[in-house]
C-alpha cells in the first residue's frame, strides 16, 4: 500500500529531488499552522473589537453606530482571512490544521 502525497509535495517533486521536497512541506506546513493560528486570533481579537463597540455605543450615541459599523467591517474581513487560510491550507496538506484542534 503506498501512502498518498499531498497535492503540494505531488507539485514540488515534478521540480525538485524527493528529500527536497518532503522537508520544504513539512517545514511548510508548520509555518503555515501558525499562520493560520495568528488568523484565528486576528479574527477573535476583531469579534471582541465588535463586542466592544457595540457595548460602548450606550455612552456614546453620536459615534457609537460609527464604531459598530467600523468594527463589524474589520472584523468580517478578519473572518475572510481566517476561513481563506483554513481552505487553502486543507487543500495544500489535504487535512484539517491541528493547532484549531
Amino acid at each position: 500500500m503506498t501512502a498518498k502525497k499531498n497535492v503540494l509535495i505531488s507539485f514540488w517533486e515534478q521540480k525538485t529531488d524527493k528529500l527536497t521536497a518532503k522537508r520544504a512541506a513539512k517545514s511548510l506546513q508548520r509555518q503555515a499552522e501558525i499562520d493560520v493560528a495568528k488568523a484565528q486570533e486576528d479574527y477573535e481579537i476583531a469579534k471582541d473589537a465588535f463586542d466592544k463597540a457595540k457595548m460602548d455605543a450606550k455612552d456614546d450615541t453620536k459615534e457609537g453606530f460609527k464604531n459598530i459599523v467600523k468594527t463589524h467591517r474589520a472584523m468580517v474581513v478578519e473572518k475572510k482571512d481566517f476561513d481563506n487560510a483554513i481552505e487553502i491550507y486543507e487543500a495544500l496538506f489535504e487535512e484539517k490544521p491541528r493547532l484549531l484542534e
